[in-house]
Formats: C-alpha cells, sequence, structure tokens
C-alpha cells in the first residue's frame, strides 16, 4: 500500500540522532482526520468480512462447495487489511497527539508495526485471491462435469494454498529487504509505510496489484463466454442435467458477482491509488491540496467493503449461513435440506456422494414420522 513519499535519512553513526519534541500542543488537523477516516473504515471492513468468512466455514455445507472457499480466502484477506487500517490509525493518532510525530526511529521499527506488517502480505493478496477466483471462474465454466468432481479440499488447497504462497514469497518476504539492508537510515514515529519497506517496494507491490486486478478483468469475458458456450451445451446434453442445471445457476452467480468485484477493484483500489499517488507527488507538501489528498486512501477499501453486501445480497446459501451465525445455530449438513420448497428440496441437485448419502437418510426420516403419525 502506497501512501507517502518516504523521507527517511541516514545516519551518520548509526546512532539515532538527539530528538527534543515539540513543546506545544498538537491542533486538529487534517491529518487527523484522514487518520480516523482510516480506522472507520478498516473497522466497517473488517466488520463485515471476517463474520462472511467465519459463517461460510462454520457451516459443513459451504465447505462442500468450492465457490464459497474462494469468497472466504478473499474476505480473510480484507478482514486483515481492514484490521491494519484500524490499527494505523490508532497508534498513529497516538504517536501525534503524544507530540511523537517526528521522534527517530529505525525503519525496522516501522516494519514491526502491525498494520505495516499486514499490509506488506495483503497489498498483494487481496488482488492475488481475485485473480485466482478468476482462474477458478474459468475451469467452472469449460469443465462444468469434471470441476463438480474434483475433491474440494484437495482443489482448495492448490488454489488457495498457491495463492498464499505466492503472496508470502513475492510480497511479505521482500518487504523486509529495505528495514535490513537500511539500519542505518532514519524515519519518524508516524511510520508511514514507505519508512517501513521503502519507496521501491511500494512501487512494486502496486505494480503486482494492478496487474492482478487488470488480468481479473481481462479474464472475466473469458468467464462469460466459456459460461455460455460450455454450460449451456453441457445441460443441453442431457447428462445429470438437474445437477447441471444448479451448476448453471451457481457459476452464473458468481461470474456476475466476480465480474462486479473485479471492476471495483480495479476502480478504486488500482485507478483511485494511482491517480492519489500521482496527485500527492504534483503539489507542494505543505498546501492545503496535499492534506486534502491524505483522504483519499481509505477510499481505496470501498470495493472491500462492497462485496460482503454483494455477495450476500446475490446468494441465498450466504444469506441462510449469516443468519444461522448471529442466531449461533448449526444448519444441516447438506444445502438441499436447508429450504423446501413445493413439496421438493431446494438444490437438491448439489447434492453427490456423501450428500445424497444424507439427504436419503433425511427423507427416511421424514418418512417414517409421517407413517407414525
Amino acid at each position: 500500500m502506497a501512501e507517502f513519499v518516504n523521507n527517511a535519512t541516514n545516519s551518520s553513526n548509526g546512532t539515532l540522532p538527539v530528538w527534543t519534541p515539540d513543546p506545544n500542543p498538537h491542533k486538529f488537523d487534517i491529518l487527523d482526520a484522514a487518520l480516523i477516516a482510516y480506522m472507520i473504515v478498516g473497522f466497517i471492513e473488517a466488520a463485515l468480512n471476517l463474520p462472511m468468512a467465519i459463517a461460510i466455514l462454520k457451516q459443513e455445507a459451504m465447505r462442500e462447495l468450492k465457490e464459497y472457499w474462494m469468497i472466504s480466502a478473499q474476505a480473510i484477506c480484507d478482514s486483515a487489511d481492514g484490521i491494519g487500517f484500524f490499527a494505523a490509525g490508532v497508534d498513529r493518532l497516538i504517536t501525534i497527539f503524544a507530540n511523537q510525530k517526528t521522534m527517530p526511529v529505525t525503519p525496522m521499527h516501522c516494519m514491526f508495526k502491525l498494520y505495516n506488517n499486514l499490509w506488506s502480505w495483503t497489498g498483494a493478496s487481496s488482488p492475488i485471491m481475485l485473480l485466482v477466483t478468476s482462474i477458478d471462474r474459468i475451469i467452472a465454466c469449460s469443465v462444468p462435469l469434471t470441476y463438480q468432481r474434483f475433491q474440494t479440499r484437495r482443489y482448495i488447497g492448490i488454489m488457495i494454498g498457491g495463492a498464499l504462497f505466492i503472496s508470502v514469497a513475492f510480497s511479505y518476504i521482500p518487504a523486509y529487504i529495505y528495514p535490513f539492508a537500511n539500519t542505518g537510515k532514519v524515519s519518524t514515529a508516524i511510520c508511514y509505510s514507505e519508512m517501513a519497506y521503502g519507496n521501491t517496494f511500494s512501487d512494486y507491490q502496486h505494480n503486482l496489484k494492478s496487474v492482478c486486478a487488470f488480468a481479473s478483468v481481462l479474464l472475466f469475458p473469458v468467464v462469460v463466454y466459456l459460461f455460455y458456450k460450455k454450460m449451456v451445451v453441457a445441460v443441453a446434453t442431457g447428462v445429470d442435467s438437474t445437477a447441471l442445471e444448479y451448476r448453471k445457476k451457481l457459476a452464473k452467480k458468481m461470474t456476475i458477482s466476480m465480474g462486479i468485484s473485479s471492476l471495483a477493484t480495479l476502480i478504486f483500489t488500482v485507478i483511485l491509488t494511482t491517480v492519489g499517488s500521482w496527485a500527492m507527488t504534483s503539489v507542494a507538501k505543505d498546501s492545503i491540496l496535499y492534506e486534502g489528498l491524505l483522504l483519499v486512501w481509505p477510499l481505496q477499501k470501498l470495493d472491500a467493503i462492497a462485496n460482503p453486501f454483494l455477495y450476500i445480497g446475490k446468494h441465498e446459501e450466504m444469506r441462510r449461513s449469516m443468519r444461522a451465525l448471529f442466531k449461533c445455530q448449526r444448519l444441516p449438513p447438506d444445502v438441499s435440506m436447508w429450504c423446501p420448497k413445493k413439496g421438493k428440496m431446494a438444490w437438491e441437485s448439489s447434492a453427490t456422494g456423501t450428500n445424497q448419502h444424507r439427504l436419503s437418510q433425511h427423507r427416511l426420516s421424514q418418512q417414517r414420522s409421517s407413517v407414525n403419525i
């Protein structure tokens, strides 16, 4: 996450210079307002995404569907990012009102801040997960029958585990190069992200984020083409048409959700961040316009805040899982048992393998109870 230009200087003898705090009390300014916005946006982002991830992982039936594993992984990344924003707002406000904003510290001190640690990972993990979700949609739409037969845990382990490995190997670990290589540099206690891991890494992470976001948007037309070409043809063949019809409906909802989410990420995370970075380097740092641009950074999380509303609004399974979470309920281990409609079980076509056995047992118990009546 890029915020501000790194103004760190080199220490002459490897020790921090003598620092005298400002005796004048701090007055509320635009930076304080920006940090309060950090706290509000971060809290909302984490408070919306974390319960959604827990609701998915808590229900056994949801864990049987690969699509919702992808949503939960994305939600966990966004939750961690929101926690970073909230922590940054709290820590920096405490630093400012304690008159320690200009206190000299090392880059490693800034790197050990919770928010800089989280951002060094989430800055890449969120867009990478979005790209992995796009790849998952391509696989689901191109080979719907094979996709349905994939073992969920192994498939999810490869997809989500691969995304996690890439984000750690190409973002989190490289973030420590700057603080280890610049132990003699002196930053300030406000600990902007560039003070922790340098301008070069910030630009690199932003480019990585942009490439993943652009790629996910570019893959969306491919997903739509495969959906209408492969899924419709598969249903038309009549091979297990009931199950494929359910997969078609689920794939359609996930495709629409993925397209909206990818476009929102491109607008708010990539374009807005790029324009904001360019604007802040083009105006004087002591101008009112520069300080006003500080309020741009919390706006880049609007896509992560909108995702829970998008997924919960479009997916009945998500709404039922969220209600069950807040009511402390555990739903049946098969989504086909969740919502009886017009004398038949809704989502019955999703029951396969062990789920089909559970459904049979459920029906048998219903028949026995009706006979006893």
